[in-house]
C-alpha cells in the first residue's frame, strides 16, 4: 500500500474529525458550561483499505464527506478547510 495514500486516507479521516467537532448546538440557554462533555462514541466496524481500488474508494468518500462539511465550518477557517479537503482530491 502506498504510504503516501494512507497518509492522506489518515488526514482525511482526521480533518472529518475535527470538522465534527466544531459542530454542535451552540445556543446560550444560561447555563454556564462548567459541565463534562459528553463522551464520543467510536465506531468499532471500521474497514482498513487493503487494495488500491479500497484505497481510491476510501479516498472518494473522504473527500465527498469532507465538501459535504464545509458549510458547517466558520467564515474564518472556511479557506483553510477547503485546502485540506482538496489534499483529498481523487487523481
Amino acid at each position: 500500500m502506498n504510504r503516501r495514500r494512507l497518509a492522506a486516507l489518515f488526514a482525511a479521516v482526521l480533518a472529518t474529525g475535527l470538522i465534527a467537532t466544531g459542530c454542535g448546538d451552540d445556543d446560550d440557554d444560561g447555563d454556564s458550561g462548567d459541565g463534562a462533555a459528553a463522551p464520543i462514541t467510536v465506531p468499532t466496524d471500521i474497514t482498513v483499505p487493503t487494495t488500491s481500488e479500497q484505497l481510491e474508494d476510501a479516498r472518494e468518500q473522504a473527500y465527498e464527506s469532507c465538501k459535504d462539511s464545509l458549510d458547517q465550518i466558520p467564515d474564518e477557517q472556511r479557506d483553510q478547510a477547503e485546502r485540506a479537503c482538496e489534499s483529498l482530491k481523487p487523481e
